[in-house]
């Protein structure tokens, strides 16, 4: 099985915690690994890797189906004031 788009940490779960791997990493320089949640290969932790996490928010929780695209929104909308904060103090 390959990695899921946004499980940072391995675990088969899409969750808080990849969030917080992503949230750590955001726009700090280049040469990012998909442990550090550079999802799309491209060296940086950005905005299109915060996409690919939040299109599969809540993937391989036990019993629980994929979230609504609502759920997405939410989701994406609650991190991205921390990320661009973040971004402005870097």
């Amino acid at each position: 099985m390959g990695n899921i788009d946004g499980d940072a940490n391995l675990n088969a779960k899409v969750d808080v915690y990849d969030l917080a791997v992503l949230a750590n990493n955001y726009s700090a320089g280049g040469g990012k690994s998909w442990l550090e949640a550079d999802f799309t290969g491209d060296g940086i932790v950005n905005v299109y890797d915060l996409a690919a996490l939040a299109n599969h928010h809540g993937y391989g929780a036990a019993g629980q189906p994929i979230p609504e695209p609502a759920t997405i929104l939410i989701v994406t909308a609650a991190g991205l004031p921390m990320l661009l904060k973040r971004r402005r103090n870097a």
